[in-house]
């Protein structure tokens, strides 16, 4: 499932997987984004905890949350890793802090191409706008000679009805 587009609903699931962590264990799953003990999902899958959701959408939950930006940039060497109960199981390590790094660099690097492509959309958009609205402009100036036209020969047979 790494490389696989999930679905909405799998999304729905996986993102309720995620609320109910955060629910469960308030203590680890916390906005600071602690790094977590290696394994951890063993201790969730064993806690026994009624309401569990899927092994399944616990595992996508959890890769989520570790792949997060925020998580990411916590993986510091040195830095204690927590268990469900909240206490520390460990230290995150040099070539875990490296892995995290690469991920980061990778994911500014994706949010700058995006971010630099937006520019060209909308520079796209306004070129495309400016010729439609010129294109109307063209059209209104056209309508508006034919209806001139119109009125000088409205006017010309009255005119001429007169003679």
């Amino acid at each position: 499932m790494h490389n696989k587009k999930l679905t909405s609903e799998q999304i729905i699931y996986r993102q309720q997987a995620l609320v109910w962590l955060h629910e469960s264990f308030p203590i680890t799953f916390t906005k600071d984004h602690k790094p977590l003990k290696i394994g951890i999902h063993q201790d969730i899958f064993n806690a026994g905890i009624d309401n569990m959701p899927s092994k399944k959408y616990i595992k996508l939950a959890l890769a989520y949350y570790v792949n997060s930006y925020k998580y990411l940039a916590q993986l510091i060497t040195g830095m204690e890793r927590i268990a469900l109960s909240g206490f520390a199981v460990g230290q995150v390590i040099e070539c875990e802090e490296n892995v995290a790094k690469n991920k980061l660099h990778t994911y500014r690097k994706r949010h700058s191409a995006v971010q630099k492509k937006k520019p060209a959309q909308k520079q796209k958009l306004t070129t495309a706008t400016d010729a439609n609205i010129k294109s109307d402009m063209l059209d209104n100036a056209l309508k508006i000679a034919l209806l001139n036209l119109k009125n000088q020969d409205r006017q010309e047979k009255q005119v001429n009805q007169f003679d």
